[in-house]
């Protein structure tokens, strides 16, 4: 499943994948161009509180696109969020926390968030992986944009460790 968008505003949650009581995986979101986008942005989004796996999910932002609310590569309320990226460049405007893959429930493993070219990133919190029960191998990298940050982190854990996370 895929989400493009590149031109006007979108007013409400953007989601590449949704899926209340299974998987999401393998969705994709590119935002280009002139665009605003005033809701969360997810590539993919595994709902249900008892099962769900958010997995391969991305979400490209570049052009002079803007945003206001978080941004996740993958998004899973109760299992894993893995192999997720996030990746803005260009001229992107971000006002919001980005996160290649976010668990409430569960783990983050191998997610990614990577900025570059001039995007705007000031007063975001940059999450390579976050989760309550453990984060692992997940990376932010940042090759280019504004380093104004509120917060960077790799991998972050509530309640669990957070094992081989990077910055670059």
């Amino acid at each position: 499943n895929g989400l493009t968008v590149s031109g006007g505003t979108v007013g409400q949650n953007a989601y590449g994948g949704y899926s209340d009581q299974g998987d999401a995986s393998s969705n994709t979101v590119t935002i280009s161009g002139a665009s605003t986008i005033t809701g969360e942005v997810n590539g993919g989004r595994a709902a249900s509180a008892t099962t769900g796996k958010a997995e391969n999910n991305t979400v490209t932002i570049e052009g002079s696109a803007h945003t206001s609310n978080n941004i996740y590569g993958g998004r899973s309320t109760s299992s894993l969020a893995g192999g997720n990226a996030v990746s803005i460049g260009e001229n992107a405007v971000i006002r919001s926390d980005v996160y290649g893959g976010q668990s409430q429930n569960g783990t983050a493993a191998q997610n990614s968030v990577t900025i570059g070219g001039s995007a705007d990133v000031r007063g975001s919190s940059l999450y390579g992986g976050s989760s309550k029960l453990g984060a692992t191998d997940n990376d932010v990298t940042m090759t280019g944009g504004s380093l104004d940050v509120e917060y960077v982190g790799g991998g972050n854990s509530q309640t669990g460790s957070a094992f081989t996370n990077s910055l670059t």
